[in-house]
């Protein structure tokens, strides 16, 4: 193996990044709920959760590059003031430990149906972490 050197992630590279992400979690985990909710009409709400996170993730890449020296903490205590701005990524930290840990439950229940239907859930989801 040759040297391996890290670049930045380009603005197009995050939005097809984001976007693969989308797509995989839609197939694996949306089809069920969306079709009871909103029936032959969820391909609208698909579309706009896409348009509406690829929004967000193009306002935090232009956040970032405008503040290259700052983390994200930094950077919403700058533009949000001390205790807004910890409020604000205490419930992103938040949100981001129970999306992953809804992910880790949503991946073992696959496992546990399609390849091990024997197997303990907590077995799995040990060999998951």
């Amino acid at each position: 193996m040759g040297n391996l050197k890290f670049q930045k992630v380009t603005l197009f590279e995050f939005i097809i990044f984001i976007h693969s992400l989308q797509l995989a979690s839609g197939m694996l985990i949306m089809p069920s709920p969306l079709a009871t909710t909103a029936g032959t009409d969820g391909w609208i709400s698909i579309i706009l959760g896409w348009i509406v996170t690829s929004i967000i993730g193009v306002f935090i890449i232009l956040m970032l590059q405008k503040n290259p020296n700052k983390n994200f903490s930094q950077i919403l205590k700058t533009y949000f003031g001390k205790w807004i701005g910890t409020i604000l990524f205490l419930a992103y930290a938040f949100y981001l430990f129970f999306a992953g840990f809804n992910t880790l439950l949503k991946a073992t229940d696959i496992v546990k149906v399609w390849i091990f239907p024997s197997t303990p859930a907590y077995q799995i989801t040990i060999l998951l972490l």
